[in-house]
Parts: structure tokens; C-alpha cells; sequence
């Protein structure tokens, strides 16, 4: 049995829905899903404020933010960095981050992670075999997004 395949155009509206255990009012989309074309997945987020993105760590992976739409604060490592439209934002591996969101700003953003190996992959891959917990309010065709980083008292906080 061969990898799951890409469909080559989609509109935005038509992409795979997910959830991840993070802040309110942030919607969340796979552009390419990860195992589907080679070490590398991405993703849509829009989300409004008030909000904030949970603060996540990734060892096996370094992502990058295209920033389509609105501004915000981004939060990377100890800095809190002010975007925008247009801006790219560079997260290296083993670096916390997270987005914050004040009351009547938006944001819209691809994200992209670069795995720097098929087990750091693999390692999301099992993450996204997980069942979603049971929920009158989610639709079927949405999958639980990626935690297995997910940190635990006294350790590092997850991606």
C-alpha cells in the first residue's frame, strides 16, 4: 500500500479540518498532510482575539510561518515579536513558540515543518492516529492534531 496522495489544486475551503488542545477561537486546516509528501507537512491557522496559542516545542523539526493575513504577536523563545501580512517568521527546532492574539486582532498563517528525519515524522504520524475525545460539537471529518510533545509538569512545553 503506497502513501496517501495529494489532491494538485484545492481551494482553502475544501481542506481537511483538525483540532489541536490549544487556545479559543483558532480554526486549523492541513494543506498537506503529513505523510503525504515526503518529510515536510504545512497547515492553515486563522484565528481572532482574544487568544492565545498554546506554547509548543518541537524536537525533530524546524517550522516556518508565511503570514497571509491581519497582525498579531508572535512569542519566540523569550521574545515577543510584533507581525503582519507579508512577514515570514523562522522557528527553529527545540524553540518554544506561540501566538498572541489581543482583543479585535485576526491572523491568518501557513505554517510549514521541515522533519529532519522520517522517525521525527513518524513521531507525528502516531500522534494523528489518536481518537479525538468524544464531542456533541465536532464534526467527523475533523482528526486530532498533533500532541505527542505535549509537556508534562516540570518538562519542556509542547509545539
Amino acid at each position: 500500500m503506497g502513501r496517501p496522495r495529494c489532491k494538485p489544486v484545492e481551494r482553502f475551503e475544501e481542506l481537511p479540518r483538525y483540532e489541536q488542545d490549544s487556545g479559543a477561537n483558532i480554526a486549523y486546516q492541513f494543506v498537506v498532510t503529513p505523510g503525504t509528501l515526503g518529510l515536510m507537512s504545512a497547515g492553515r491557522v486563522r484565528a481572532k482575539g482574544p487568544t492565545t496559542k498554546a506554547l509548543d516545542c518541537h524536537d525533530g523539526w524546524d517550522q516556518i510561518y508565511l503570514i497571509l493575513k491581519g497582525a498579531g504577536t508572535i512569542l519566540l523563545g523569550r521574545r515577543r515579536i510584533s507581525v503582519r501580512a507579508g512577514m515570514v517568521v523562522r522557528i527553529p527546532q527545540k524553540t518554544v513558540h506561540g501566538v498572541h492574539l489581543k482583543h479585535g486582532e485576526r491572523i491568518e498563517y501557513i505554517y510549514v515543518n521541515a522533519f529532519a528525519n522520517r522517525r521525527a515524522l513518524e513521531g507525528l504520524l502516531k500522534t494523528l492516529r489518536q481518537p479525538l475525545r468524544a464531542r456533541a460539537s465536532t464534526p467527523p471529518d475533523r482528526v486530532r492534531a498533533p500532541t505527542a510533545d505535549a509537556p508534562r509538569r516540570g518538562s519542556k512545553p509542547p509545539r
